[in-house]
């Protein structure tokens, strides 16, 4: 249907308000009422199109890092063949099923029955199969500790979850525990693309009235839609790691900027560190 002059209308039998109609957010409505030749009042609305934004998905690394401080975002750091090697390697070792998603934990390993991880155990070394990614990611992580010194506390990794997501699953929004975790949290992600979201976990709205000079905090998060594409890492370090939760919409497509985004299957490696190696 051409969106450009789309009516919907119903009856004074159900007190419907322009509120009541659900418009993709590129869209506003006018309510119109007029008279049916039943008597009854119909109340239509009419859907105008509005320009889009610039983006309503963030692709491009320097617009992701301004938008969300401290998400560092490195397109194509791994080729194709070593996304190969990364997935052989990782079907060398079981998997554990979940509700929608299966899992692997190398290092430090979770314990899903009291949902902590147990940091009693000695970790081990990751799996050999990973270890080049790990250089890669230690060696530029040096140079981003030097252009953004207080975003990272970075002392090496010694704990990998790997998760693989069929299409339509997701994880719900979330901060990777404070007390136990380094900054940053690293996430690599392989075949699919995916839409993550970010959203603040307090938004001041510096507008609103202010008690003691201090800004009023509103009920309501800031949220922004990030485009990871396959084979991307993804530095969650500064403001992004603790500041932001970070979830993935259960869906199969995303749309990306008014394009249709087929999700399939996807695989992402999330390492972290632990603050007290």
């Amino acid at each position: 249907m051409h969106l450009d002059n789309a009516f919907f209308a119903a009856t004074s039998d159900t007190s419907v308000d322009a509120s009541d109609i659900l418009f993709s957010h590129h869209l506003v409505s006018a309510a119109v009422k007029s008279q049916h030749p039943t008597g009854r009042i119909i109340h239509a609305f009419k859907a105008k199109r509005i320009p889009f934004s610039d983006s309503d998905t963030l692709t491009k690394p320097s617009e992701i890092l301004a938008a969300i401080p401290g998400l560092h975002i490195v397109h194509d750091f791994i080729s194709e063949e070593e996304e190969a090697r990364l997935l052989d390697g990782m079907e060398q070792h079981p998997w554990i099923s979940l509700s929608e998603r299966q899992v692997q934990h190398h290092g430090f390993v979770f314990d899903y029955d009291s949902n902590h991880i147990d940091f009693s155990k000695d970790p081990g070394q990751l799996p050999a199969w990973c270890q080049f990614l790990v250089q890669r990611m230690d060696d530029t992580l040096r140079d981003l500790m030097l252009q953004y010194p207080h975003d990272f506390d970075y002392r090496g990794f010694n704990q990998l979850t790997l998760n693989r997501y069929p299409p339509g699953s997701g994880i719900s929004p979330h901060v990777d525990t404070h007390t136990r975790f380094d900054s940053p949290i690293t996430s690599v992600s392989l075949l699919s693309p995916v839409q993550m979201e970010f959203r603040t976990l307090y938004y001041s709205d510096p507008t609103s009235p202010a008690t003691n000079t201090i800004p009023q905090l509103q009920p309501t998060h800031k949220t922004l839609h990030v485009q990871l594409p396959p084979r991307s890492i993804c530095f969650m370090a500064g403001a992004s790691r603790f500041g932001w939760e970070h979830g993935i919409r259960a869906r199969k497509a995303d749309v990306v900027n008014c394009t249709r985004v087929e999700r399939v299957l996807r695989v992402s490696l999330t390492f972290r560190g632990d603050t007290n190696s």
